[in-house]
């Protein structure tokens, strides 16, 4: 269901999926006058996206939703283990500093198993 504060998407588990995400919320974003959040959104939207297709390797849901004040991003993918966590940051690893840039530039976030599923989400205040 697409509404005029909450829209989702379908993205699939290939290599475009961060950058399906990245315009869908972009434009989600724009449509709703929150502009001056675009940059971080899109970022924080690219890493969670990238890590549903990396770690769950499914298709995934991509929710963007206006709350109080700012926007809530959720991915829902088919991952079968755990919850999303930051991991001990690496400054000689080119990877796995996605949920550290959501842990430091998103306002809220949080992970959780639902219905089999696995879920992050964060927020971002305008």
């Amino acid at each position: 269901m697409n509404s005029a504060e909450s829209r989702h998407v379908e993205l699939p588990a290939s290599p475009a999926a961060p950058r399906l995400g990245r315009q869908f919320v972009g434009q989600a974003l724009h449509d709703w006058r929150l502009d001056d959040l675009a940059e971080t959104v899109t970022l924080l939207t690219s890493e969670i996206v990238t890590n549903a297709v990396i770690h769950a390797g499914s298709a995934s849901k991509l929710r963007v939703e206006r709350v109080d004040g700012g926007v809530r991003v959720t991915v829902a993918d088919g991952g079968e283990h755990g919850v999303a966590e930051p991991s001990a940051r690496r400054v000689d690893s080119a990877g796995g500093h996605g949920l550290a840039l959501v842990d430091t530039l998103a306002d809220q976030w949080g992970s959780r198993r639902l219905d089999g599923r696995h879920e992050v989400w964060f927020e971002l205040r305008a």
